[in-house]
């Protein structure tokens, strides 16, 4: 009886923790769909500021190197921003596939440990 009752609380417990984690991937996936579908707006504020102007851009320059002309600059920006905007998005997505993969072992272990639950309480 006592071995019965303690593989139930552990079989509860497994479920509890189960649907506290599943309830943290789910808001974690929630806003890497938000990255993936606007990476811009998920940017840090740091970086978005820095590609706003060729002088937010210019501000860490290395002061041992020229910096280039206005035509040049705002092209090497702007290609720094779309590189960051990608980069953005594909960390997202690495993100929401480990995020799914967690809600998928969630699942299970929940619905195992509910089934040994409930087999534990018919058997007492």
């Amino acid at each position: 009886m006592v071995s019965t009752n303690l593989l139930r609380i552990y079989a509860l417990a497994v479920c509890f923790v189960s649907v506290i984690v599943f309830s943290v991937s789910t808001g974690v996936g929630v806003y890497d769909v938000v990255q993936v579908n606007l990476p811009e707006t998920t940017l840090s504020g740091w970086q978005y500021e820095r590609y706003q102007s060729n002088a937010n851009f210019i501000r860490d320059w290395p002061p041992e190197k020229t910096v280039p002309d206005d035509d040049a600059l705002t092209r090497m920006r702007e290609e720094s921003y779309r590189i960051a905007v990608a980069v953005e998005a594909r960390d997202a997505k690495q993100s929401l596939i480990q995020q799914a993969i967690t809600m998928l072992i969630m699942v299970a272990l929940f619905f195992i440990h509910w089934k040994l639950s409930r087999k534990t309480l018919q058997s007492s």
